[in-house]
């Protein structure tokens, strides 16, 4: 580990892509949950190389221990979100057609991904929130008026 730390400093950022690249060609994985949140997971018995690459580009590291207890310990390295998007870009001109389709995917995934409520421009009722049809609830959520207004209406309707 400390004679590749130590070299690690004279890589180029190109070479250290490169070297990513390499590894996911080999031992890695492009997916995406259900949610559309994407992820780049390299597998390794050995740590070291693992952490160096995290030193480079990030990411967490986890270990799980086989059924089999004669099997050797794996590790992964795990890249999630906006950051596995980004390194997925990166190395996509050096990967394999194979692994290109699957990064295509899990890109396309992101990106169809449902939109989170803060991001939203209408309610569920289609009405627009503008400043003048929105309010902040005291938990920080918006509120549409007119939907709120609609719901009081029927609510006197019902007394």
């Amino acid at each position: 580990m400390d004679e590749l730390a130590s070299s690690s400093k004279y890589f180029s950022l190109r070479e250290r892509v490169i070297a990513l690249a390499w590894w996911m060609e080999g031992e890695g994985s492009f997916s995406s949950r259900p949610n559309g949140r994407p992820t780049m997971k390299v597998n390794q018995v050995n740590v070291e190389p693992l952490l160096e690459i995290q030193s480079w580009f990030g990411g967490s590291i986890s270990s799980y221990q086989q059924k089999n207890p004669r099997a050797q310990r794996i590790s992964h390295l795990i890249w999630s979100d906006k950051r596995s998007i980004g390194l997925s870009l990166m190395i996509y001109q050096f990967m394999s057609q194979r692994r290109k389709d699957q990064i295509r995917i899990m890109i396309d995934r992101y990106r169809d991904r449902p939109v989170g409520p803060r991001h939203r421009t209408h309610c569920p009722q289609g009405h627009s929130y503008t400043p003048d049809n929105t309010s902040i609830k005291s938990e920080g959520s918006r509120r549409c008026m007119a939907c709120h207004r609609n719901r009081e209406r029927g609510r006197k309707k019902e007394k």
